[in-house]
């Protein structure tokens, strides 16, 4: 039996040593996926000075003496509104000898009508008089305006060049964001890890079964299984249920490495028990086993497997629900994290509730409830840590770990704390 700190390491060895390819994908897909290159920004965001408010575009130099007792008044050249066209009204240069008493009425986001205008006065801070039978408009204005005030600057967003996205990150929505004001409709990411799961054990019949025979259960591992992947990019097909039966498990593999995923899942088998025939199934395969059994609870008889010389990794799952849970969170993940190319997930750390009991020499991944208190993050250890037991985990919002040390972590102590699910985020 290994350390969880030996497995972790032995995983992202393996992972290593495989290479995952490239595709392209539209920007409103790309949420989730790993970005395969670097990408930089071509053009200035805005492309053009514009308007920050609705109000007035002036010249700031004609309102340095501005005041109550001095206001000035500016004749309203006509209205520029968003998506005009910058160059009806003078781009650079008509306007750079205008009287100092113009202004133009503007938009937010429509283009400043040259360099001559260099503030904008909000419509609420002005007064409106509108003469010869309200044809002409003016606006008088009683203070100050600074240069660049409520003005957005051309590139004052994005400089041409700036780095948009960097390689190897998961991509966001505000990613995707970022991508489409620069006119990006594609992007090139890391192709999706697919997953096949197998279920194992003669007493599982489907969830959908309403009269359950003597001895049976449901099986809820698969879709939970077929449920969470999704959520973290991944590719899944379920290959159905084995009973105790070592040959047609390998039947089964033989059949998904016609087309291999990048992983193989199974639930169940992997103990010590008299049925329990993943390990010697795998070992008659010719499977190279990496590890079996890790010193953590619950889930201490996980496998981990590579069939043949490059083929996929196998995860053999112990079978209770908590256990399964586990082995996807703490194992499955950071092997598709190292496959990606994406950092070791960081805890949160927090202060324990209760003294809580754990089993000396065992890392516990305990069902914990979080919640953040004025003085920082605290968690209590859940009552029904049992493998087999689900109920516990709708009072559930994270894991709380607890190092192989000692049988009891004392109440204060600040401990490890994980969401119940990343999705690969942290």
């Amino acid at each position: 039996m290994i350390s969880y700190k030996e497995a972790i390491s032995m995983l992202q060895n393996e992972a290593l040593e495989k290479s995952i390819s490239e595709e392209m994908c539209a920007i409103e897909f790309a949420v989730g996926r790993v970005a395969g290159e670097d990408l930089r920004c071509e053009e200035n965001i805005p492309g053009f000075d514009n308007s920050a408010m609705d109000g007035f575009a002036i010249s700031s130099l004609a309102t340095k003496q501005a005041s109550s007792k001095n206001p000035v008044r500016f004749r309203v050249l006509g209205t520029i509104a968003a998506g005009d066209d910058f160059e009806r009204f003078g781009g650079a240069a008509t306007f750079s000898h205008a009287p100092s008493n113009c202004a133009w009425e503007i938009m937010t986001g429509a283009p400043m009508p040259s360099e001559f205008f260099d503030a904008v006065v909000r419509l609420e801070d002005v007064d409106i008089c509108r003469i010869d039978d309200d044809k002409n408009v003016e606006i008088i204005l009683k203070q100050p305006v600074d240069k660049g005030e409520n003005v957005r600057l051309r590139g004052s967003d994005f400089r041409s060049g700036k780095e948009i996205l960097k390689k190897n990150n998961l991509i966001q929505p505000h990613h995707v964001l970022a991508l489409a004001v620069n006119g990006v409709t594609q992007v090139r990411v890391r192709r999706k890890i697919r997953i096949a799961i197998i279920s194992t054990g003669r007493e599982l019949v489907s969830h959908a079964e309403n009269n359950l025979a003597p001895g049976m259960i449901r099986n809820s591992t698969a879709p939970y299984l077929k449920s969470l992947l999704p959520l973290y990019q991944i590719e899944s097909s379920f290959h159905g249920t084995v009973p105790d039966d070592a040959k047609e498990f390998e039947k089964i593999i033989t059949q998904i490495l016609d087309d291999p995923p990048d992983i193989i899942v199974t639930t169940g088998a992997v103990s010590m028990g008299k049925f329990d025939f993943v390990l010697s199934s795998v070992k008659n395969m010719k499977g190279m086993i990496l590890f079996h059994k890790v010193a953590i609870r619950p889930g201490k008889p996980i496998l981990f497997a590579r069939i043949g010389q490059s083929g996929p990794v196998l995860f053999g799952l112990p079978g209770n629900p908590t256990a399964t849970m586990v082995g996807v969170r703490f194992f499955v993940e950071p092997y598709i994290r190292a496959l990606l190319s994406l950092p070791i997930e960081s805890p949160v750390l927090a202060r324990l509730d209760y003294n809580t009991k754990k089993p000396d020499g065992l890392r516990c991944f305990y069902k914990g409830k979080k919640r953040i208190e004025p003085e920082g993050a605290r968690v209590e250890a859940l009552l029904g840590q049992e493998s087999y037991r689900i109920s516990p985990l709708l009072d559930t919002n994270s894991w709380v770990v607890f190092g192989e040390e000692n049988d009891e972590v004392t109440k204060e102590s600040v401990v490890e704390v994980y969401p119940l699910i990343s999705g690969l985020r942290g």
